[in-house]
């Protein structure tokens, strides 16, 4: 049994960001329970805001962009990051930006083979970032 196999025997429970009287809940669930979904976030204009669905979805967000967010999938079930997947709404299922939360804070926001958010992609983090009430500590 390989690592990623082990892995997705992991069900999480959910992870909660308040956003004054509206809570967002992301979840990481079985993938055999399709009843719980992640709630996708509309983003700016042209972007939307995902959570993965099942552990799967981290080995594969790693790796299509390149770096390593499949290692993150026992953080994700232990609570001590949030992972979410930042898309172009006309490709939807291509890895775009990846970014980690933690205690409130993004940690951390990469790209294709950990690039940096350039500055357009900064600000569409920063402005969710700003609607979430989450600080920016770390790209």
């Amino acid at each position: 049994m390989n690592d990623t196999n082990k892995e997705s025997n992991y069900t999480c429970n959910s992870v909660t960001f308040e956003e004054g009287a509206k809570i967002i809940t992301f979840k990481m669930v079985d993938p055999d329970n399709t009843k719980d979904f992640p709630q996708i976030l509309e983003g700016v204009a042209k972007n939307e805001m995902i959570a993965p669905e099942t552990p799967e979805d981290l080995v594969q967000e790693g790796n299509q962009i390149g770096h390593c967010v499949g290692s993150y999938v026992k953080n994700v079930c232990k609570q001590t990051s949030a992972i979410l997947f930042l898309r172009k709404k006309k490709q939807i299922d291509k890895s775009y930006i990846t970014i980690e939360i933690k205690d409130g804070n993004i940690v951390q926001a990469k790209c294709k083979m950990n690039a940096l958010p350039d500055e357009e992609q900064r600000k569409v983090i920063e402005n969710f970032a700003e609607s979430m009430q989450l600080n920016i500590v770390g790209y």
